[in-house]
């Protein structure tokens, strides 16, 4: 089993109710690629973050194996995905382990 987990910041231009929004269509269209790509074991995205967390919005999800999370890096719905995220962040943390 491998685990990706992933967290962001908004980019600062973001008033709070724009991070929700965005927040929100995040977490639609991460939670929506299961039905998609094969190999995914678990995809939650959370939002609603304690005020002590560094971050805005975190990505926990889970793989049958380390090559099934390359092939979903590689699929065009997580690259699309992936291109909107880049577009309304500025930082991104990225953890990979295997269990």
């Amino acid at each position: 089993m491998t685990t990706h987990i992933v967290s962001w910041r908004f980019a600062p231009e973001h008033s709070e109710e724009k991070k929700k929004e965005l927040a929100q269509e995040i977490k639609a269209k991460l939670e929506a690629l299961p039905a998609v790509i094969d190999g995914i074991v678990e995809m939650s995205v959370k939002t609603d973050l304690l005020p002590s967390s560094s971050m805005d919005l975190m990505l926990f999800s889970r793989f049958t194996s380390p090559e099934a999370l390359a092939a979903y890096q590689a699929h065009p719905a997580h690259r699309e995905v992936s291109r909107f995220v880049r577009s309304v962040i500025c930082e991104r943390i990225c953890l990979d382990y295997n269990e």
